[in-house]
């Protein structure tokens, strides 16, 4: 396997009453070269996954692989779309606000 997300779970704290959760139990496990598509209605953690297996973020618990190395690649490639950096590193891009 390529990539290896077990329990994967991500809270975000509004304030000291409000949670969200955006991520709870998430299990996936891709091959090299498959190809996946995440979908699903605005706020149910899409751009949430990505960040994490971007590094940009962290989960709150369980663990992400990536080909048998756990967190986050070294040499992600970023977010695609309008405003971003051509050849820049998904951090580079994350912090100029694509």
């Amino acid at each position: 396997m390529s990539i290896i997300i077990n329990h994967l779970a991500k809270t975000y704290a509004e304030n000291s009453e409000r949670q969200v959760t955006a991520l709870n139990d998430l299990n996936l496990a891709l091959d090299d070269h498959e190809f996946v598509s995440v979908v699903g209605p605005s706020g149910c953690g899409k751009t949430t996954l990505l960040k994490i297996l971007a590094g940009l973020i962290e989960q709150n618990s369980g663990t992400v692989e990536f080909r048998g190395e756990h967190g986050a690649p070294h040499d992600c490639t970023g977010f695609s779309g309008s405003g971003t950096a051509p050849m820049a590193d998904c951090r580079r891009q994350y912090r100029v606000g694509a």
